[in-house]
């Protein structure tokens, strides 16, 4: 940034980034405590709802805990940076030509020392060191307030019947990572009532406070120098207004202004400037400090800031303010999603994430401007991110003789469900939990091309069924693979309606045949049962052709049932199951009955 004063960022930004760490710990906190996929309904929500209620005690108790571990910062680095920014305003160079041209000599070690500029520093620690008390006092007030809105607003929306839980919790916790926990509200002239995160609430007023220190410290140093001057400090993309007064920081700022009355060439600071007014110099988030001057001595500082320019920098920077929200907002509602096991909102606001990321590079890179990264909070992208398949849904996969693993949050919930069931149809069916149990079947999911898939080792000993992240993660995806596959003749005969089922049908095949094929050969490997797979084929083709010895194998089987014995039993079995078996699923049932299966 063109400036010719502190660059106070440098001097807050460690103390920011301790408060918006933690002010992300205490939103993900929140979010622990309503996990989605909570059996919660109409009939057992005053139920939960009492039992969230006896939670909060604990939850301040954490937050107590979680404020005091993350706020540790040392008195003595508060007062070394307050000392460093307000020396900073000493210009040493024109100390010496003064110290040769005049009796009044300065002392500039005096000058740091003195008992004067000590208690503006202790001053100014106290008020800081009152504001971080402040700001954790309301930080624990906003975290009850933030948890007690979203029980609040899931209750009634699930207690009315406008929302089940899962949608309602997910907009409650949406609407308070959004708004981040308050640390502080303010009631406008208008009635409207403004709520300031920690993050921003910390930022406005750590930076008032350290610029209001410098301030003072450059009033006690003109006095203690005899100074009958100020110049004030310039930076391009200033506050403008459309009021020319006071409140418009962009015309006033670097210029000499007398101390004591005015002269032509020299208005007065005060007047002009309004040092202690809320929107006038050193105000609220001003950045404009003043330092000692002696016309015909020092150097004026002033830069060339053309007016057009230094709006367009301020607009520049309201937008890039905007960013900066937005990417915060996406880093906490990854939290909220990490906290709450929400896999589907965690994706939604990754991708969000990536691009308004993006968008922002490209904005910088046509305007010329570099990104504030520390006003977005970088968090560990890499970190790992393990989500919890939900118990009722694991407990499930129990009952079936099946252990759900957590992959399956990867997958749309509705279409998980629906498949789900219809592994229950056929396992009861085909009675194959014992089978299940015994070879502690994993369903999960996977990043694979293939719509799913069953996985076996060499010895037959592990078996694995897989659900494609790709195709299962969404019903419009399903519908999509399907009928791709059924345009390129992929698959065989069935129901319309069975198109979400179609592929685990067909896993369950494989599964079943080889429960048939463990049944004969208990011990059996990987290539025994390739080669018996072969036999299986044979049978069933055999039954084909006792019914019909001229019917055409060849044109009755899908494109995938050719890749070998095993997808050909799976393609008759997913035929014979979903409502249109051809002559080979007719074969496979006839097969299945001497099997009796």
């Amino acid at each position: 940034m063109m400036q010719n004063g502190p660059d106070f960022d440098k001097f807050i930004e460690p103390i920011i980034e301790i408060y918006q760490k933690l002010e992300y710990e205490l939103i993900g906190h929140i979010a622990s405590h309503f996990k989605l996929y909570e059996p919660i309904g109409f009939k057992n929500s005053m139920e939960w709802y009492i039992k969230k209620v006896e939670e909060l005690g604990g939850l301040n108790q954490e937050a107590v805990r979680i404020i005091s571990e993350q706020t540790q910062i040392p008195k003595s680095k508060i007062i070394k940076m307050l000392k460093d920014v307000g020396i900073s305003t000493i210009d040493l160079d024109v100390v010496d030509k003064l110290n040769a041209t005049r009796d009044y000599k300065i002392n500039v070690d005096k000058l740091k020392t003195s008992q004067s500029f000590i208690n503006i520093i202790n001053n100014s620690y106290k008020e800081i060191d009152g504001i971080f008390k402040m700001i954790h006092t309301n930080a624990l007030q906003g975290v009850q307030s933030s948890y007690m809105n979203v029980l609040n607003q899931a209750y009634t929306e699930v207690q009315s019947g406008m929302s089940d839980y899962n949608r309602a919790i997910r907009k409650a916790l949406t609407q308070m990572a959004k708004q981040g926990i308050t640390a502080a509200s303010y009631k406008q002239k208008s009635g409207k009532v403004i709520h300031y995160d920690i993050e921003s609430c910390v930022r406005r007023d750590i930076l008032t406070a350290v610029v209001q220190c410098t301030n003072n410290a450059s009033t006690q140093f003109a006095k203690d120098m005899k100074a009958e001057y100020y110049e004030v400090s310039q930076h391009l993309g200033a506050r403008v207004t459309n009021t020319h007064d006071y409140k418009d920081h962009s015309w006033w700022q670097g210029k000499v202004y007398k101390i004591d009355g005015s002269t032509k060439d020299y208005p007065n600071y005060q007047e002009t400037c309004k040092e202690g007014d809320v929107q006038g110099i050193a105000g609220a988030n001003c950045r404009h400090i003043k330092w000692p001057f002696w016309p015909g001595v020092s150097v004026p500082k002033k830069i060339e800031i053309d007016p057009e320019e230094n709006e367009k920098k301020y607009r520049l920077n309201q937008q890039q303010n905007t960013y900066e929200r937005n990417i915060r907002d996406c880093r906490r509602q990854i939290e909220v999603a990490k906290a709450s096991n929400d896999y589907d909102k965690y994706q939604t606001y990754k991708e969000k994430l990536q691009e308004v990321d993006k968008e922002y590079n490209q904005f910088c890179k046509d305007n010329n401007l570099k990104r504030r990264f520390s006003r977005e909070y970088v968090v560990e992208t890499n970190k790992n991110v393990n989500f919890k398949l939900p118990k009722e849904t694991k407990d499930k996969l129990k009952s079936l003789g099946l252990k759900g693993d957590d992959s399956l949050v990867k997958i749309d919930k509705d279409l998980l469900e629906v498949n789900i069931e219809q592994l229950k149809k056929l396992t009861e069916k085909y009675q194959m939990k014992d089978f299940f149990e015994t070879y502690e079947v994993d369903y999960g999911s996977l990043d694979k091309s293939s719509v799913a898939s069953v996985g076996i080792d060499k010895d037959l000993e592990n078996i694995y069924l897989n659900s494609s992240t790709n195709s299962f993660k969404s019903k419009e995806a399903m519908q999509e693979t399907m009928n791709r596959s059924i345009k390129i003749n992929w698959c065989m005969p069935f129901k319309k309606e069975n198109m979400e089922v179609y592929a685990m049908t067909h896993e369950f095949g494989h599964l079943l045949e080889i429960k048939i094929f463990k049944s004969k050969y208990p011990f059996g490997d990987r290539d025994m049962y390739y080669n018996y797979s072969n036999k299986i084929k044979d049978a069933i083709i055999n039954i084909v052709h006792e019914k019909n010895e001229n019917f055409n194998i060849e044109d009755a089987l899908s494109g995938y049932s050719h890749r070998n014995s095993r997808e050909f039993f799976a393609e008759a079995f997913a035929n014979m199951e979903l409502g249109k078996p051809n002559e080979i699923g007719k074969a496979l049932e006839e097969y299945l009955k001497g099997m009796d299966l």
